[in-house]
């Protein structure tokens, strides 16, 4: 079935009175359809546009107590209109975003088989932009790792101490759809712990992974505080890498960022966000600042507004968006 018609589909089930925004359509005990759109504006030096960015659609469910699925069919950018030269263009070929199957053994020992998001601190394990408290991304979350793996995982809580969460995964394989990933890798190994406090997530994570001839290698930190109204996420990571041809044996890549959101009710949020990212080989050191506001009338509804002041002039820039959540 074409994806054209599975929108369709989902489109008929959304009508059914039952139907909750956010939660998707159970059609039956083994699978529930679900989707997501979102929609951006940009205004910078370098560019002008408006575009129908993410369109999604979700597929999963269980397959006995201890199995379940999922899979995510993403098409970005699939309309843009750019103000700047007068064009439209249009990407409606959908990529295969997550596709794995899970088994649950216990709190301490479960298993991810297929394509999934690489446990890498906070921001990456929410890839949804109706999700995030702003439309960008720091830069952390697309320079440093893949954001994705192909191949296991194995996560849980540590037995002796049920505050430490951890998760190891490993790749040897290329990616399940390779067109649609930040860092193609065909050898990938990593593992994160993370230590549980009332109000506070401490974790440390490290890696490995293959880029043509560059061995790459990363470690890094991450830190999530939330007591109240007031939400504090910081994030650091640093990669080391061989680049075949230079005649330094190492150049460092640096990524961080700090951001605070306060909760001024529970549909309005105002956000800052500082980050920095630094590329010794390429010469890049550039500071971003954030000021931004997310207004949720429901919590699978998100508008959201910000503003980017760089350190180099022609990256600042203002944007908007308004996502869902089916």
């Amino acid at each position: 079935m074409k994806v054209y018609s599975l929108f369709l589909l989902l489109g008929t089930f959304l009508g059914a009175s039952e139907y909750r925004l956010g939660h998707g359509v159970e059609i039956n005990q083994y699978l529930t359809l679900g989707g997501y759109f979102s929609t951006k504006y940009e205004n910078s030096q370098k560019t002008k546009e408006y575009m129908l960015d993410d369109v999604a659609l979700l597929a999963y469910g269980k397959l006995s107590d201890n199995f379940s699925y999922l899979i995510e069919l993403e098409a970005t950018q699939f309309w843009v209109r750019n103000f700047g030269n007068d064009t439209t263009q249009k990407n409606m070929h959908f990529h295969i975003e997550r596709a794995f199957l899970n088994y649950k053994q216990s709190d301490y020992l479960n298993l991810k088989m297929g394509k999934f998001i690489t446990p890498i601190g906070h921001w990456n394990l929410t890839p949804i932009n109706v999700l995030k408290d702003t439309t960008s991304n720091p830069k952390y979350a697309s320079e440093i790792y893949p954001k994705f793996t192909t191949g296991v995982m194995a996560y849980g809580y540590l037995p002796f101490d049920e505050s430490i969460e951890y998760s190891a995964f490993m790749q040897q394989s290329k990616d399940l759809d390779p067109n649609y990933v930040n860092i193609e890798t065909d050898e990938y190994y990593g593992v994160e712990f993370k230590k549980h406090f009332d109000n506070l997530i401490v974790g440390v994570n490290m890696g490995e992974y293959e880029l043509e001839e560059e061995h790459r290698k990363y470690f890094g930190a991450s830190l999530k505080y939330e007591a109240s109204k007031v939400q504090i996420l910081a994030e650091y990571s640093h990669l080391i890498y061989d680049h075949p041809n230079t005649s330094t044996q190492e150049h460092d890549k640096y990524a961080y960022y700090i951001q605070g959101r306060y909760k001024i009710n529970r549909k309005h949020f105002v956000i800052g966000r500082y980050e920095r990212f630094k590329d010794e080989f390429h010469s890049i050191d550039e500071e971003i600042k954030i000021i931004g506001y997310n207004y949720r009338p429901l919590y699978p509804v998100s508008l959201k507004g910000e503003y980017q002041l760089s350190s180099d002039e022609q990256n600042s820039k203002v944007l908007f968006s308004f996502s869902v959540l089916f």
